[in-house]
């Protein structure tokens, strides 16, 4: 039982968040027992760090006056002389608020704390704080020919954490990582309320976890990487295969990877590569151009691909908007994330200098084995030359879909309407919203798909053989302009070249896009289950080419048929709810209700709002099945939250 193990202070703590399926987050680990804490390392060592359990042994203090243990005003490198003091070894450090000028300190198979926020060495011997929030303690290097921080070793697993720190204005073009450097490192490196800004790198202009040895696993919590530039991971790069970057959830509207810059290649906040993992929790549903919310990976940009987030050579990406829980005895322990708030993708661009050369503006990813996961997910207003929201090419894979339960059971999603919302991303050529090339796979389920524009592919563009660009329970709707402006928006989705698109339980309305609903040139295309109602647009399907290109349609409602080649295809009115205020639900009179069955397509996800597919609607005569056509399966006894879906 866990009451075994907490105290009785913190029982009601822990349970009361299980019971509200909160996160039981790090920074409230401290409220637990030492006898907890050892089990929960015992368990899950990444959760909590060695330092954090065995507590501290040796204190250095490090400040400007002469009551501290090393001296900043008499000593050139007071920091590094404390973690090489032969006299003592120290297992924490505390330093005075104010600015240090120091670079190329170097943890070598060491277990350190490294802690700011004081304001004398008094208060630092007591650990008395001016506040549990401070950065005001700043390192940062005049020289500029280092990182300041270098973590290496591999001897054994070495635990590291930061506290309370600013790394700014520092780093060489010369070196991976501006503020910090793990190379080759065995080592859980810890790191909260730190700021990470403006300064530059070879990759990683904030930092880089680099090397082919040793197990490297960074957890960032409440941290600022803004502002900083390199040649390719302008916030943070990776290309360890045994490396491991967590970015938690935090409410602090500056905690984000923002305003970075990828000066030559890919990856303007984040670029991963050769195996390593990043898996990242934060984001807002409020962030803005001109606003203060900079949660999430927002705002930065890339001379290639990538201008949010590069996953290349066999890496991984899982983006979660939602809790994660691991279990505990009889307990779930949801210790990282947020079901508040999605993961954001806000105002990024790739192909920065125009050269055409820069695909996926959130995310691009590229390369055997390579992946990525977003669960419910935010993407606004992202620009590249192709997938202006996300890129897949050469074999790599990529899932987009909403989450309507985490490990321990169900959720509410961040969001009325849809879990996944992809709204007003730019593609200068294909794939205003997503874009799949050179045999690599995107799936998208569960997402709504609104104001997206692109020279051709508005929603999506897929092509060449191998390749496969999937969606279910989507819908998209007031994509395209008409080609008005810079756009053509010509056809909302396009498959060429032998590419495969497919759409199955969607709901396509009231797009403003030239040409075709649909196009496929020498391509595959597999409509099913769905609804394409747009009668005062274009017609819905266009086919050419001469290598045989190949289309299944089935199960449609839809305002023509004459450009189809199709079975069982009902030209009607759907009777949306309210499609003028952006309601695509279907009344309870529709006819897409009860229409189709599972003989060609069977549903593999729940609809757009979380509702189990194929519930027989009482007083309605089926048609071929129990299974309602469109994104959304009717419930006639949710009255309430159908009423307000927008």
């Amino acid at each position: 039982m866990l009451k075994q193990i907490l105290t009785s202070l913190t029982l009601f703590t822990a349970l009361q968040a299980q019971a509200n399926n909160k996160p039981f987050e790090h920074n409230q680990l401290d409220q637990l027992s030492l006898q907890a804490k050892a089990t929960l390392q015992s368990n899950y060592d990444h959760y909590l760090l060695n330092n954090d359990i065995q507590g501290v042994t040796e204190v250095a203090t490090i400040g400007g006056d002469g009551g501290c243990d090393f001296n900043s005003s008499i000593r050139a490198t007071p920091i590094q002389d404390a973690i090489d003091w032969t006299l003592v070894t120290y297992t924490e450090l505390r330093i005075v608020e104010g600015t240090y000028d120091e670079e190329n300190i170097t943890l070598d198979d060491r277990d350190m704390v490294i802690r700011g926020g004081f304001a004398s060495c008094a208060d630092a011997e007591n650990n008395i704080m001016t506040s549990p929030d401070s950065t005001n303690t700043i390192i940062q290097s005049s020289t500029d020919n280092n990182p300041v921080f270098r973590i290496q070793g591999n001897g054994t697993t070495n635990d590291v954490s930061f506290y309370n720190l600013s790394i700014s204005n520092s780093g060489s073009t010369n070196w991976f990582g501006g503020a910090f450097r793990i190379n080759d490192a065995a080592a859980d490196v810890f790191m909260q309320h730190v700021s990470i800004t403006d300064n530059i790198g070879l990759n990683g202009g904030g930092l880089a976890v680099t090397g082919s040895s040793g197990d490297t696993f960074l957890s960032l919590n409440q941290v600022q990487i803004a502002g900083n530039d390199a040649e390719e991971g302008g916030g943070i790069y990776c290309n360890s295969p045994n490396g491991s970057i967590v970015f938690n959830a935090s409410d602090g509207e500056t905690h984000g990877i923002y305003n970075n810059i990828a000066t030559a290649g890919d990856g303007g906040g984040v670029l991963i590569e050769n195996g390593c993992t990043f898996t990242n929790y934060q984001g807002s549903q409020d962030v803005q151009l001109f606003g203060s919310d900079y949660r999430g990976i927002n705002f930065n940009s890339a001379t290639g691909n990538g201008g949010g987030l590069a996953v290349l050579g066999g890496a991984k990406a899982y983006l979660y908007g939602r809790t994660t829980c691991v279990p505990f005895q009889t307990f779930w322990l949801c210790l990282f994330g947020n079901d508040d708030e999605p993961i954001t993708f806000a105002f990024n661009q790739a192909d920065t200098d125009d050269l055409d050369g820069g695909d996926g503006g959130a995310i691009y990813v590229a390369g055997t084995d390579s992946h990525v996961l977003a669960e419910n997910a935010y993407f606004i207003a992202n620009f590249a030359d192709n997938g202006g929201a996300l890129a897949t090419s050469n074999q790599a894979t990529a899932t987009v879909a909403s989450a309507f339960a985490n490990e321990a059971g169900s959720i509410s999603c961040w969001q009325s309407g849809a879990c996944v919302d992809v709204t007003t991303n730019f593609a200068y050529t294909a794939g205003g919203a997503f874009y799949a090339e050179s045999n690599a796979q995107a799936q998208v389920n569960n997402a709504r798909i609104t104001s997206n524009r692109a020279i051709s592919g508005v929603a999506g563009y897929a092509r060449d053989n191998g390749t496969i660009l999937g969606f279910e329970g989507a819908l998209m709707y007031n994509n395209g302009d008409n080609g008005n402006g810079e756009y053509n928006d010509t056809y909302l989705l396009r498959s060429f070249l032998g590419a495969e698109l497919n759409m199955y339980f969607s709901t396509v309305a009231d797009n403003f896009v030239t040409s075709r609903q649909i196009g496929n040139n020498d391509a595959r295309v597999a409509i099913g289950s769905s609804i394409i109602h747009d009668p005062t647009g274009v017609d819905i399907y266009t086919v050419g080419g001469n290598n045989n290109p190949t289309q299944f349609m089935d199960c449609l409602v839809t305002h023509e048929s004459s450009s189809l080649i199709a079975t069982r295809v009902l030209v009607t009115d759907p009777e949306f709810i309210d499609r003028a205020n952006g309601n695509y639900q279907l009344s309870d009179t529709s006819s897409a209700i009860d229409y189709c069955n599972t003989t060609w397509v069977t549903p593999t996800v729940l609809d757009l709002q979380g509702e189990v597919r194929g519930q027989d609607a009482p007083g309605i005569i089926d048609n071929y099945g129990v299974y309602d056509v469109g994104a959304f399966e009717n419930v006639t006894n949710d009255i309430i939250f159908k009423d307000g879906f927008e």
